[in-house]
């Protein structure tokens, strides 16, 4: 069961000293992450609640699960998740079954935790901002929050697919995630979830000579000669 809250963080700042002063360590190092959300063509998971989706974490797959949310204050969902062998593989065993990614985002993560505690806190750096999402027991998430100065009635109600397919989110230009930073797309995947076409030979030569023919010829260098006639004056 995954039971959460998550927030967002305006002033960052602040609340990573914050962190430092309840105990929290570094437990996964800064890192890109990368998500495919699948669905099938009638949207049947997203309509009933569900969730499927294909993660890369470092270098790192995961294939997540989850079920309908329950009602009440805290996120709780039924999830079931595996670690995957072969991302790029497992992706195309997901498209011969009829699912197809509907999403693709990325962020930056880091994974905080302190010794004893009942959870762990991922700070997320997203195109959005930074959020914060508390994962653990209920009595922790609810603790957790509270030490960090949040209410759990301002909690953002909405899951990152959400975020992320919102129309701000789409009118940023980022919305599949901070591309510009340099993620890597392993799977081919642009945002939005729609597949780079693959460019045979003769298309992938055209584009050579495209560039080519764009490209002004490189300045010739100074030989020794050009160099004698400079020092006597020869033009």
């Amino acid at each position: 069961m995954e039971i959460e809250l998550k927030f967002r963080v305006p002033d960052p700042e602040p609340l990573r000293a914050r962190l430092r002063q309840l105990g929290f360590r570094v437990h996964v190092r800064r890192q890109p992450e990368a998500n495919w959300i699948f669905d099938d063509s009638r949207a049947s998971l997203r309509r009933h609640g569900r969730l499927l989706r294909l993660r890369q974490s470092g270098t790192r797959w995961l294939l997540t699960v989850k079920g309908p949310r329950l009602p009440g204050p805290l996120k709780r969902r039924a999830e079931a998740e595996t670690g995957v062998a072969d991302g790029p593989a497992c992706r195309c065993a997901l498209e011969a079954l009829g699912y197809h990614a509907q999403l693709v985002y990325r962020r930056y993560r880091t994974v905080f935790n302190r010794a004893g505690a009942a959870g762990e806190l991922a700070w997320d750096e997203t195109p959005m901002g930074v959020y914060l999402e508390l994962e653990g027991s209920a009595a922790w998430v609810r603790r957790t929050a509270k030490e960090l100065g949040f209410a759990a009635g301002a909690a953002e109600p909405r899951s990152y697919p959400e975020l992320y397919a919102a129309p701000s989110a789409a009118g940023s230009g980022r919305a599949g995630g901070v591309g510009a930073e340099g993620f890597p797309d392993p799977a081919g995947a642009q945002a939005g979830g729609a597949a780079q076409p693959r460019r045979g030979p003769r298309q992938l030569m055209a584009t050579v000579r495209r560039r080519k023919a764009h490209t002004p010829p490189a300045p010739r260098r100074s030989t020794a000669a050009d160099k004698r006639r400079a020092g006597r004056g020869d033009e």
